[in-house]
C-alpha cells in the first residue's frame, strides 16, 4: 500500500464489498438504498454480491450500469466513480484518477486510499462496473442553450421596467399600478 495505507485498520473479511460499494455509489447519486433489503432480495444466506447481483440491484434502484474491462491508461477518460474488481475477487471504488495517482475507497478499510499507478495495476483486475443515475443522464441532455435564455427573457421582459419604477419613485403605489399589467 501507499504511505497513507500504513498503520491502518486491518481489512474485514466478513464485509460484502460488492454490496457496500453499490450502496455507497447509490447514495453518491442521491438514491436511497438499504444494504439489508438489497441483500435479502438478491443473495442467498452466506453468499456475496457479485457482478450479476450488482447489475440487477442497480437496475431496481433506477441506476444505469455497464460492466466492462479496461486498462489503467484509459481510466482518466472513464466516468468515475466506478466499482472495480480486485485480483482477489473483492470490490472497491475507483473515485478519481490524477496523473500517476488514483483515489480509491476500499469498503473493508472504510476509508479512502491513494494508490500509485503500479499499486493500482497490482491490485486491480481491469474489470469495472460503471454506475450512473438516470437523473444525471437527463441533466446532460438538457444542457443550457440560448433558446432557454431567450424564452426566459421574453417571459419576463416587463419585470425590469416595473422594478425600475418602484426603485425610482420609492413607492408601493407604482407596484400596484404596474402589477395590473401582469
Amino acid at each position: 500500500m501507499h504511505g497513507q495505507g500504513e498503520g491502518a485498520a486491518q481489512p474485514s473479511d466478513t464485509l460484502d464489498t460488492g454490496l457496500a460499494c453499490l450502496v455507497m455509489l447509490a447514495r453518491f447519486h442521491s438514491v436511497a438504498a438499504s444494504a439489508e433489503q438489497l441483500a435479502h432480495e438478491y443473495v442467498a444466506e452466506g453468499q456475496r454480491f457479485s457482478r450479476p447481483e450488482i447489475l440487477l440491484a442497480a437496475k431496481q434502484l433506477k441506476l444505469k450500469t455497464k460492466a466492462l474491462r479496461t486498462k489503467p491508461e484509459r481510466l482518466p477518460q472513464t466516468p468515475l466513480p466506478a466499482i472495480a474488481c480486485a485480483d482477489d475477487g473483492s470490490l472497491f471504488i475507483i473515485a478519481r484518477v490524477d496523473q500517476e495517482k488514483t483515489l480509491i475507497h476500499d469498503p473493508r478499510l472504510q476509508r479512502p486510499i491513494v494508490l500509485s499507478a503500479e499499486e493500482l495495476k497490482a491490485r486491480w483486475s481491469g474489470e469495472l462496473i460503471l454506475i450512473q443515475s438516470e437523473s444525471s443522464q437527463a441533466g446532460e441532455v438538457s444542457r443550457f442553450d440560448f433558446s432557454s435564455l431567450l424564452t426566459s427573457i421574453l417571459r419576463h421582459w416587463k419585470f425590469p421596467a416595473t422594478i425600475e419604477k418602484v426603485l425610482v419613485h420609492h413607492g408601493t403605489t407604482t407596484t400596484r399600478c404596474c402589477s395590473r399589467d401582469y
